[in-house]
């Protein structure tokens, strides 16, 4: 019985030392970490979406895939179906599936011209990912009742060309996610926008919607993300779940990172 209790004990340790490597190497400050999202991972994603007004879908955090990393490169992060993981060419480290939330992740896609939203669930996965962002906005939800279920949103405005019409892709996403919180998700309060930095020539009227836009929308953070500076780079938006969710923008080149406080 002690040997039992021996080897059980042993089998956790190296289960959260293993999950401990894994997270660490999503979190390395001065490495940069792709990640792919395997086509079995993303049909399982998409399978699961409410569409509840036009341009606006609802992704809903039941598909929860498994993150590994590759073993061709080190830094590559693979979000993959647990079946992938049987197929004879796959690139993916771990031996077999894991019900370790650590290593569990929720999948928020995004497609042109859509705002898309999730409320993650932690008994679902430890973390988020979303597709890289070159243009796209960022927004969290929080509700009182439930700390721990966020609402997130990747709103994009593809048919707007930029920077011409900057201004109209601001109000667009951000009245989109309006119509979210006033018509389909009432408890939730908007807590954060990120955006892109303005591009030149800056509209003449963009400090003026910024200015009206938190004049209505009082208390929420706004930051924002520079693709071109230092290097020219998609940045990628995360979150991950310890006691509590955090959210950080990460270079997809020079792994800066930026803490998004909520």
């Amino acid at each position: 019985m002690l040997i039992g209790f021996l080897i059980a004990l042993l089998s956790r340790s190296c289960r959260e030392v293993h999950a401990s490597n894994e997270v660490g190497k999503l979190l390395k400050n001065n490495e940069p970490v792709m990640f792919q999202v395997t086509a079995r991972c993303q049909t399982e994603t998409t399978g699961k979406v409410l569409q509840p007004a036009d341009e606006i879908r609802q992704y809903l955090a039941v598909a929860s895939c498994q993150i590994s990393n590759s073993l061709s490169e080190p830094y590559r992060v693979i979000l993959h179906n647990d079946s992938d993981i049987m197929h004879k060419d796959s690139d993916i480290q771990l031996a077999g599936p894991t019900t370790d939330l650590q290593l569990r992740a929720l999948v928020l896609l995004q497609s042109p011209n859509v705002v898309s939203y999730m409320i993650l669930n932690p008994e679902k996965g430890h973390w988020l990912f979303t597709n890289e962002l070159s243009g796209c906005d960022i927004f969290i939800a929080t509700k009182s009742s439930q700390p721990n279920m966020p609402l997130i949103v990747h709103a994009n405005a593809d048919r707007l060309n930029k920077p011409a019409q900057q201004v109209e892709n601001l109000r667009w996403k951000g009245d989109k996610v309006d119509e979210i919180l006033r018509d389909f998700q009432m408890y939730y309060v908007l807590k954060v926008r990120i955006h892109i930095t303005p591009e030149q020539p800056i509209p003449a009227d963009y400090d003026q919607y910024w200015n009206e836009y938190k004049t209505a929308h009082q208390g929420v953070k706004v930051y924002s993300y520079n693709i071109e500076s230092p290097v020219m780079q998609a940045i990628q938006f995360y979150g991950y779940y310890k006691k509590g969710w955090t959210f950080f923008l990460k270079g997809h080149v020079n792994g800066v990172i930026t803490n998004i406080s909520v």
